[in-house]
């Protein structure tokens, strides 16, 4: 398949498809490929296709989303989301919703859709966290802005959002990176060839790297030792790791079925983009999982009653201070939905609901909720006490002197002491300021913190924050 992958797409999706089932939904790539050339199977249970030419076959959009959703209905025996969009990012968003986005309503199309639906997920987390909720509203800033905050992989997101159809500057490459690996003698172990594989990827995607490069198409080729030859091109949504490129052979390998040993697996890379589109540049607390508390607290909670336990949890804010909650231990966080589909009969006169709904019901997905903290350089270590209200204080260096923060977070002098209402404590260490910057893409709202953590000499570790030349003090470590 060429790289017209960013032309007019339709989408399929198959809701609940097991993610390791990429044998059984062959068949549905099979059917499609009765329809039009350059299908491709994204993961099990989505597949795309180019659908220029069969919609001139089937007279329009509409009736070619019938045939297809009725073919694979009746193959598949379960329902399929099926929709059409300008790229596959458009596309898949179309298949969700069980829509046909025209080519001239793409960005109003987007606009009212979370940007959780944006294939960098950590982009999106931070958006989200900033209270950048829609695509519409991060289309809506600058891109000088973008550029400067998130680099090339929040452009590329950013187009995305606008509805701006976008091939990742595909490199025309002088060389082909291409790696291989030589079962001698030929395997039937799929553990061996798996494992095998993975050190191929490792390799393979190392390779790239260090080129500053990432691939987002892949050939796979596999030869038997009967002479069978079988090779498919994969595509990714966003980038292959070593991961998900171990997973596409697995899938292939259930896909083939074959009866013959495998003497050699090749992948060779063919289309390439810079990491700067998905460079890793924001930081996000990790909160790790810990089995033998969650089984001691289980054991107290059967002792004293579950509504005797409490957990903390982490929660939207922008400050540390906000970040925080409590709830019974074995609360769940319900997922609240929205009415994201309309019946045909719904649409207006004057476009309000501009794209044609195929479904006969309305549809109703998941809003996303925020569950993390606001993100910002502070060490992911947080105070135990927060102050509701922070208290003023002042920071004084050994002239006593004030000591300020200028906007480009520099301390105009070493802190030596703490002075508030009630107590003043001469500071053994400190470290930062780290500058936090809130709502910067508004004018109109922009403020700019520094925080600073002290530890004074009777060890009391405290976190401060500066604000318009005014000292805080917003917490205390325990």
């Amino acid at each position: 398949m060429e790289r017209s992958f960013n032309s007019r797409i339709l989408y399929v999706i198959s809701p609940g498809w097991p993610k390791d089932d990429a044998a059984g939904f062959i068949e549905a790539t099979e059917t499609l490929e009765r329809f039009s050339y350059g299908v491709t199977m994204i993961a099990p249970g989505e597949v795309a296709m180019l659908s220029s030419s069969a919609t001139g076959y089937f007279q329009s959009e509409a009736n070619l989303i019938k045939e297809v959703t009725k073919a694979l209905t009746d193959l598949l025996l379960r329902p399929v989301n099926v929709g059409i969009g300008n790229g596959l990012f458009a596309a898949r968003l179309a298949a969700l919703h069980s829509a046909i986005i025209p080519q001239d309503k793409i960005q109003e199309f987007l606009a009212p859709l979370s940007v959780r639906y944006l294939p960098d997920k950590q982009i999106a987390d931070f958006l989200l966290k900033l209270g950048i909720k829609t695509l519409g509203e991060f289309g809506a800033i600058g891109e000088g802005m973008i550029l400067e905050r998130l680099g090339l992989s929040g452009k590329w997101c950013h187009d995305l959002a606008k509805g701006k159809l976008y091939d990742l500057n595909f490199q025309q490459k002088e060389r082909a990176f291409t790696r291989h690996i030589i079962f001698d003698p030929p395997s039937f172990s799929y553990e061996q060839i798996l494992f095998n594989v993975k050190q191929l990827s490792e390799s393979f995607i190392d390779s790239i790297a260090k080129q500053g490069l990432l691939v987002t198409s892949i050939l796979l080729k596999i030869n038997f030792d009967d002479s069978q030859n079988a090779e498919r091109l994969w595509y990714s949504n966003s980038f292959f790791n070593k991961r998900n490129l171990v997973d596409r052979v697995r899938w292939f390998l259930e896909i083939l079925q074959p009866t013959g040993a495998i003497e050699q697996i090749e992948f060779t890379a063919k289309d390439i983009v810079s990491n700067g589109y998905f460079q890793d540049n924001l930081s996000f607390e990790q909160v790790k999982e810990n089995p033998r508390l969650d089984k001691a607290l289980e054991h107290i909670e059967v002792l004293l009653g579950t509504d005797r336990i409490y957990k903390s949890i982490i929660k939207p804010g922008r400050r540390p201070a906000c970040d925080r909650g409590k709830i019974f231990y074995d609360s769940k966080v319900e997922i609240p939905y929205i009415k994201s589909g309309f019946r045909t009969d719904e649409l207006t006169e004057d476009g309000a609901i501009f794209y044609e709904s195929l479904t006969d019901q309305e549809v109703f997905l998941p809003i996303d909720k925020l569950s993390r903290p606001w993100p910002s350089n502070i060490p992911t270590f947080h105070p135990g006490i927060f102050y509701e209200d922070p208290v003023e204080i002042d920071i004084f260096n050994k002239n006593a002197i004030k000591v300020s923060v200028n906007h480009k977070a520099l301390m105009s002098d070493t802190p030596y002491f703490i002075v508030a209402t009630k107590f003043k404590k001469k500071i053994s260490s400190c470290f930062g300021p780290w500058p936090i910057s809130e709502f910067w893409w508004d004018e109109s709202k922009f403020k700019r913190f520094a925080y600073l953590q002290l530890i004074t000499e009777d060890e009391i570790a405290l976190l401060v924050y500066s604000f318009k030349q005014q000292w805080y003090l917003a917490g205390i470590y325990d």
